[in-house]
């Protein structure tokens, strides 16, 4: 059966009564719930915390793609295995703690985004097999997300998603080998809670490994670690950044 797309206007039978924050979607879920910079910058907003702090605290931590590094909700360790637990977020009743501001993985779900390479958009679809709750019913999709100014936000998306597919395409004309060097020491500096030290490069690192780890260490502080202004219209400041990001590299 071919797999039907939809646009935000469009209605999905993706809600169920029965779900009732259960909060089965909230386990087990290890470094899927990938955070972009909107996402960033909403958990920092809604608790009043920076990026440092965020990573402090163990609610989020760094994992590896195609030797970029980038953060991820992080799932606290239970006896179902280590990052295979419950997400740090889910409060004891199994409620989410920050629904208002959730990150958009944990607002998608059950749904996925299609993207197309020939215009640089995304439309939806439902996951099979994503939520197993029974009576579930049509609503829209644009209701479903409950984001602001949903067109921006949809474009925001697409211009972080085909910029991440370009730094992985740059990093995949050098060493995979160094890339997998990289992963493994910024993994490490993410469980003592800090961001990589850029005054701690080793020395002994080929021009490869060194480019690939000055790479990271420049896309994290240009979209992460840098607090975008609570005061100003994130968007802005978000194409901003990557205009420049985009010059630099």
């Amino acid at each position: 059966m071919d797999q039907k797309f939809y646009d935000a206007s469009d209605m999905a039978k993706i809600c169920s009564p029965a779900c009732n924050g259960c909060g089965k979607c909230c386990h087990a879920m290890t470094d899927t719930i990938h955070l972009d910079p909107y996402d960033i910058n909403a958990l920092e907003n809604g608790l009043h915390q920076s990026f440092p702090e965020l990573l402090n605290r163990g609610s989020i931590a760094f994992h590896e793609e195609d030797g970029l590094i980038l953060p991820h909700l992080r799932m606290e360790d239970t006896r179902e295995g280590e990052g295979r637990g419950r997400c740090t977020f889910l409060s004891e009743d199994g409620r989410c703690s920050i629904h208002e501001f959730r990150p958009g993985y944990c607002r998608l779900f059950p749904l996925g985004r299609n993207y197309d390479t020939s215009t640089h958009t995304f439309q939806y679809f439902v996951v099979g097999g994503g939520c197993d709750m029974p009576g579930r019913y049509k609503v829209r999709i644009n209701k479903w997300l409950g984001i602001p100014n949903l067109p921006r936000y949809e474009s925001f998306v697409s211009e972080w998603h085909y910029y991440i597919r370009d730094i992985k395409e740059k990093i995949a004309g050098y060493s995979q080998d160094a890339a997998g060097q990289i992963a493994a020491s910024e993994n490490t500096a993410s469980h003592d809670a800090a961001l990589p030290d850029t005054t701690s490069q080793n020395t002994a690192e080929n021009p490869n490994e060194s480019y690939i780890r000055q790479l990271n260490l420049f896309i994290l502080k240009v979209f992460y670690e840098t607090p975008f202004d609570s005061n100003r219209d994130f968007y802005e400041q978000f194409d901003l950044r990557l205009k420049e990001a985009r010059t630099v590299l």
